[in-house]
């Protein structure tokens, strides 16, 4: 029985030890060798499947990386413009 808790407490340990003893200098120096990400493309279109309320079948919905910015930001107005007023807290005395 103590053996079956012994190995993986022994293999974790010596995985730790390992990652604890890797040289931080070597890997900050191989992070600035790395040629640095180009920002994505708005143009790029980006397809995901969306659940559709009241079907069990998600809908694929296909646009560019603008088009679902401003999407998103058209959402988030509505969101703030909605509830603007109804979040002023009130004191009221019974």
């Amino acid at each position: 029985m103590r053996l079956t808790f012994a190995i993986p407490m022994i293999v974790c340990s010596l995985a730790l030890a390992g990652a604890a003893s890797a040289d931080p200098a070597q890997t900050s120096a191989s992070a600035a060798t790395k040629p640095a990400k180009k920002p994505p493309s708005p143009d790029e279109v980006i397809c995901t499947q969306e659940q559709v309320t009241g079907s069990i079948f998600p809908k694929k919905v296909c646009m560019t990386r603008a088009q679902r910015a401003k999407l998103e930001d058209e959402h988030q107005s509505t969101t703030i413009n909605s509830h603007g007023d109804d979040r002023t807290i009130r004191s009221e005395t019974p």
